[in-house]
This record gives C-alpha cells, structure tokens and sequence, in this order.
C-alpha cells in the first residue's frame, strides 16, 4: 500500500550544506512566526552548532548530526547547564528544518524515564502504580520515580544483578558511581528498598546501607520580606511595558494570594469567576481545590496585562510567553527572582524566589494575628502543621510566650568565697 503524500514528504529529509545552515534555518524560523530579534539570539548558539561540526568533519546537517550534537552537550561538563539548553533547542530547531517540520512538533520531545522489563522493574512498576492509586503519588509524581528507581535498574541490568544477589556492597558501589544521584533520588530508592524487604522480596533490609544519607533539613530559619519591602519590589516594576505588566500582576499574586509558581503558569481564564471576584485553582502541588478572594488591586493588574500586553493567541492560561510562537509559562521563578534582586531591597543570606513572596505572605499573616486554621486555608495547606514552620519567625509572639527569668540570690555568687564549683 502506498503511503499518502504527505507522510512522503513530512519523511524526506533534506541535509542542509554546512555553508547554508544559518542561511536556511533563519529563513525557515521566520516562517515558524518567529520575530527578527528572537531569531538573531540564536547568533552564538549557530556560531557553536557549526564549530562542532567542522572539528567532527560533519559537512552537512542531518538528523544524526543533531543526536550527535546533543550527545556531545550532555558529555560537556565545562558548559552550564543554561547554555546547553539554548545549544540544543537550536539544534532540534535545526533538524526539524531539516526534516520539513513545523515548529510545534520540538514540544512533542519528551524524555522517557520507563523502568526496565526486569523482575526489579516490574515490582518497581507496581509499587509506583500502588502509590498513585491510593492518592500518596500525582501523575507528575509518577514519572519521578520511575526516573530515579529507573537509575538503579538500568544499572542492575547492565552488571547482570537481579533480587537474588542483590546485596549491600553493590547498593553503595552504585551510589559511587552516580554522583549526579540527589539526595532526594536517594531517598526514594531507599524507601523502595525497604518495601521490597517488607514484601519479602529481599532477605535482608538493603535500605539500612543508605542509612548515612539523609534527606536535606529545612532552613533554620525561612526566607522573607516586611510588608514595606515587598511594596518595594512591586513599585520597583516598570508596568508601562508589555512584560512589566505582566510580571506585575504575577508578583501580586505571589505576594497577595500566596500562590505558588506551577499554580500561577497554570492559571487559566475559566479559574477566575469575575462576578463573583474569587479565583478557584487545583493546586499543582497538593491537588486540592481552593478559592482565594480577587483582590481589586490583584483584579486590576489581570486586567491591565490581558488588555493591554498579552499577545491574541487562543491558549487558555491567562500568563504566556512574550515571543512568537506563544505558549504557557512554564515557570515565574526566574523572573521573580530578578524582580526582587533589582528592586533594590537587601536580600543578602535570604532566598529571593517566588517563594520567598508566599512565605513573606504567611509570616504577615501570622504577625496580624491571623489564626493557624486561616493562614492554612489561604496558602491551600493540607495540614496545619505546614503552617506551623512559620512559627519560628514570628517573634513578637515567640515573646508573649516567654516566661522572666528567676532572679538568682547574691550569695550563690559569694558562696565558698565566690569560687564556683560543680557538684
């Protein structure tokens, strides 16, 4: 049977001269909608792409070229993490010219993290599906675990260790080889290692080698900034351009609502209920439905970005990207962060993400008296226990709560001659 056209032609691939790459691949982003500036960004990304290939011998651009070029990124360790991102969205950008593709289909490129088809693998499997099913795992939760137990799979397929032989010299000789392994990476696999104890798939607890590693202790004491400091950092915004307008409504609700950054990119128009000034949001992190009050001056700073600064485009989450071709945020973390360091407002030994602006919210809360039940139902928590870490930074009521120091009589300090002594 013969194919139709046009999967003929969406599969012919057409090298590209290195001579012509820049040449053609510019032309070809100015019909995926790209603007002029945003295309010559990509200046020094070309200017790498094509140095790569003249020390490989690579004359012409394919698609081999490309997994080539990326491979050779993920092996840099002299090169920031950053700017090997920018190097390798140009060369998929590259390849789909190549490849006579539109532009949308680099989103479709998503990295897979299964479990090998071992008996390990399988167990690991169930045990993720186990989690999810009883509400312990979200979806996005889901494909984290299978990356991390999938780096001690892989690794056990490759030195030929199963359930039978696996033991604790080889738990901690994998641990030495993977130092990219987190400790939060750590901890998920030793909490599998101990279900699979528990479930007698090993005989022994492999779980206790990892005992030494231990998951990361919550600052002593957290980031956050005065109410006078925050109204630095919103008036600091310029919102007579199209992205001050923007960010400026993000840094209200942060400040104001308390809403964390996945919750802000997600935000869609249908979560707003502007007759009855309420924003109604799933939250990413927990899944739990809360409604927040639309503050006016929060309403207003919406409304001044989508009439004025957000592009027409027919996506359905209220914050996008300023350049062509549009899409979602994906997150404001960066931006707040650049927000709050320009604003002019000290942030030496304190964090300066947009948490920082949640936490800030919360400790004011709790300064105004605010009741533990209240603040936890404004930041959506689940238990008010969360809410209890701010706590530490409340002073003034840390204070209320002292008690006065007896006083000590003179003589304990003129006893055997003023000499002290220790019984």
């Amino acid at each position: 049977m013969s194919l139709p056209l046009i999967n003929i032609i969406l599969m012919t691939v057409n090298p590209i001269p290195i001579l012509q790459l820049k040449s053609r691949c510019k032309a070809r982003f100015r019909e995926f909608g790209m603007c002029d500036k945003q295309i010559d960004s990509y200046d020094k990304e070309f200017l790498h792409l094509i140095s790569y290939m003249e020390n490989e011998g690579y004359t012409e651009y394919t698609p081999e070229v490309c997994e080539s070029y990326l491979q050779a990124l993920k092996e840099d360790v002299d090169k920031c993490a950053s700017r090997k991102r920018r190097d390798g969205t140009l060369a998929r950008m590259a390849c789909l010219v190549v490849e006579g593709k539109p532009y949308n289909a680099i989103r479709s490129r998503r990295v897979s993290h299964d479990v090998p088809e071992t008996e390990f693998g399988r167990i690991a499997k169930a045990y993720i599906q186990k989690l999810f099913d009883d509400g312990q795992l979200r979806k996005a939760t889901v494909n984290q675990y299978q990356y991390y137990l999938s780096y001690l799979a892989i690794a056990m397929q490759l030195d030929n260790v199963d359930l039978s032989n696996l033991c604790r010299s080889y738990i901690l000789k994998f641990l030495d080889k993977k130092p990219a392994l987190t400790t939060r990476k750590v901890a998920v696999i030793k909490v599998f290692l101990h279900y699979l104890y528990e479930n007698g798939y090993t005989r022994e607890d492999l779980s206790l080698a990892l005992k030494a590693y231990k998951m990361p202790k919550a600052e002593k004491v957290i980031s956050y900034y005065t109410p006078e400091e925050i109204q630095q950092v919103e008036q600091s915004i310029d919102r007579s351009t199209n992205t001050g307008k923007r960010d400026y409504a993000i840094i209200l609700l942060a400040s104001r609502l308390g809403l964390r950054s996945g919750d802000i990119c997600h935000l869609t128009f249908s979560d707003i209920d502007w007759d009855e000034c309420k924003i109604r949001i799933r939250q990413q992190k927990t899944g739990r439905l809360i409604t927040l009050p639309l503050l006016e001056d929060v309403g207003e700073a919406i409304i001044d970005y989508v009439t004025h600064a957000r592009p027409k485009t027919e996506i359905k989450h209220v914050f996008v990207t300023k350049l062509h071709p549009y899409k979602p945020l994906n997150s404001v973390a960066t931006m707040v962060n650049e927000r709050i360091s320009k604003s002019g407002i000290c942030t030496i030994g304190k964090h300066h993400g947009a948490h920082s602006l949640r936490h800030s919210l919360a400790t004011a809360m709790m300064s105004q008296k605010n009741d533990l039940p209240v603040i936890s139902s404004a930041l959506g928590h689940v238990m008010s226990k969360s809410t209890m870490f701010y706590l530490g930074v409340n002073i003034d009521n840390l204070l209320e709560c002292s008690h006065d120091v007896p006083g000590v009589n003179d003589s304990f300090y003129t006893q055997k001659g003023g000499v002290f002594y220790d019984r």
